[in-house]
Order: C-alpha cells, then structure tokens, then sequence
C-alpha cells in the first residue's frame, strides 16, 4: 500500500477520508431542510428570503423619498403619513405584485426563452435607470 510508504501521501489520505465522512455528515445532517426546499412552500418561501435579501427598483424611490419628501418641513402631515405608509408597506409589495403578474404571463403564455430573459432583464435593470435619472436630473 503505497500510503503507508510515503508520510505525506498518508496524511493526504486520512485528510481525503476525514473530509469525506464530514461532508457525508453534513449531508445526512441537512437532509430534511433538502426536502423541504424541494417542496413548493419551501421554493416559494426561499424565493422570499432571495426576493427581500436582493435591492429591488423600488429601493432608489425609497431613498429619494427619505433625502428629500420626508426632510421638508413644508409638507402637511396628513400627506407625509400617506407617503411613509405608502414607502413603508406598498411601494415593494406593488414591485413583487408586478413581478408576480409578469411571472405568470410568461408562464402561462408560453414564451420562449429569448422572450423571458429580455423581459426579466428590463425588470432587473429598471432599478438602475431610476438610479441613473436621478443623479441626471437631481444634482446631488
């Protein structure tokens, strides 16, 4: 056995099989959360983890609204109540609503793939529109 006539080719090995029965461990270990994710509450429930951990479009309309709506004290307080529920609870659910709509259209009409990856790249990259039309327009 050639491992126990080189050192360093038996350390390799006890490391190979070391890591080998940790990663069979750490499979063993998470092999009800694989099962679960598999299931379409736990797609639908990752996909909102993903959905809140990603910056959508509606963050540069956020950030406007913070710097500039909600530091003027000439608004009426009637108003900036209506905007800071409106940024604060509507503003990113009508975001996945619209992705949600846009989803099921492109599911439900069957569109081919170039279709899809074109619109779902407008969608992504409306974000960065708004963000560049704001430093165009609003001098910072």
């Amino acid at each position: 056995m050639p491992y126990k006539t080189n050192p360093s080719f038996s350390k390799l090995y006890k490391l190979n099989r070391l890591f080998f029965f940790m990663k069979k461990r750490l499979k063993d270990f998470f092999k009800p959360e694989e099962k679960f994710l598999k299931t379409s509450i736990g797609i639908f429930l990752l996909g909102c983890f993903l959905g809140e951990l990603a910056p959508d479009p509606t963050d540069a309309i956020h950030f406007y609204l913070e710097q500039y709506v909600f530091t003027n004290p000439h608004l009426p307080n009637g108003l900036m109540i209506f905007l800071k529920i409106f940024d604060w609870y509507f503003l990113t659910a009508s975001y996945f609503l619209l992705l949600l709509i846009l989803a099921y259209t492109l599911h439900i009409k069957k569109v081919n793939i170039v279709k899809r990856i074109t619109i779902i790249g407008g969608v992504l990259g409306i974000g960065a529109v708004i963000g560049i039309l704001f430093r165009f327009f609003i001098k910072i």
